[in-house]
Parts: C-alpha cells; sequence; structure tokens
C-alpha cells in the first residue's frame, strides 16, 4: 500500500485571506504540511488549532512564514 504526503504552499496576502477559510481548505484537502508566506497573527492562531506541529512566525508587515504540520 502507498502511502500519500500531501503538502500545501500558500501566500497568505499579509493577513487579508480569511483564517477560517484557510482552515477549512486545510482539512479539505487533508493536508499533512502547509507551508505559508505572509503570515499574520489570526492566521497563524487559527492555522495552529488544526495543525498543531511545526513553526510559525507571524508578522504584521509581510515577512511572517512557517511550517505547520499535522
Amino acid at each position: 500500500m502507498q502511502k500519500k504526503l500531501r503538502i500545501l504552499s500558500a501566500n497568505l496576502w499579509n493577513g487579508r485571506v480569511d483564517p477560517d477559510g484557510f482552515v477549512n481548505l486545510v482539512e479539505s484537502l487533508s493536508a499533512d504540511v502547509v507551508a505559508v508566506q505572509e503570515l499574520s497573527f489570526d492566521q497563524a492562531e487559527a492555522l495552529s488549532a488544526c495543525m498543531p506541529h511545526g513553526v510559525l512566525y507571524p508578522a504584521a508587515n509581510f515577512v511572517g512564514m512557517g511550517v505547520a504540520l499535522r
């Protein structure tokens, strides 16, 4: 049996992407790894609730980034 690793990369537009909508997308795709750029504090909080592992560095000036893991 072959297992699949699902990786999602997303630019979150410096906080303009709806945090709950993004989490819904992550969950609907069954992502195992999520790499994000332009991550805001609200987005990081929502993402870490559904992807509890990894490292997120949110910021308010286009430099927020991180990798979240299931």
